[in-house]
């Protein structure tokens, strides 16, 4: 009964820390813009360190040229997306180079593709992790 109940916690904790997390969200307009999601320190938040992250896009279609991903420990790495996403869709998990790290901020560069038939209403761009 012991074994059986230490299996069954540890499949609970994979299975939980396997589950993405939400990172943060950006609104973005239908001219070229550069956005920051900025996230706080691992050990005073719900921020958890990932080594995966993928973008959905709601309420307007959007293009994002490309992430610029900040970590608390002062490196950085750019993700390269160029990729046109309807409302509803998302893009695939992108790995991270390295182990997990804590996010400091994530800065993203794209634009709602609204103009002339929408002019002014925004993309909103949510960012998971994993």
């Amino acid at each position: 009964m012991k074994k059986l109940m230490i299996l069954i916690a540890t499949l609970t904790s994979l299975t939980a820390s396997a589950s993405p997390i939400t990172l943060g969200m950006v609104s973005l307009t239908d001219m070229k813009d550069r956005d920051v999601v900025n996230l706080p320190a691992c050990k005073f938040s719900p921020n958890q360190r990932v080594g995966q992250i993928k973008l959905k896009v709601f309420k307007h279609a959007a293009e994002i040229d490309h992430l610029r991903v900040q970590f608390h420990n002062g490196q950085s790495q750019r993700l390269h997306v160029r990729d046109y996403f309807y409302p509803g869709s998302s893009s695939r998990w992108m790995d991270l180079n390295g182990r997990k790290r804590c996010i400091k901020k994530i800065v993203v560069v794209g634009d709602s593709e609204t103009r002339g038939f929408r002019p002014f209403k925004q993309a909103k761009v949510l960012f998971l992790g994993k």
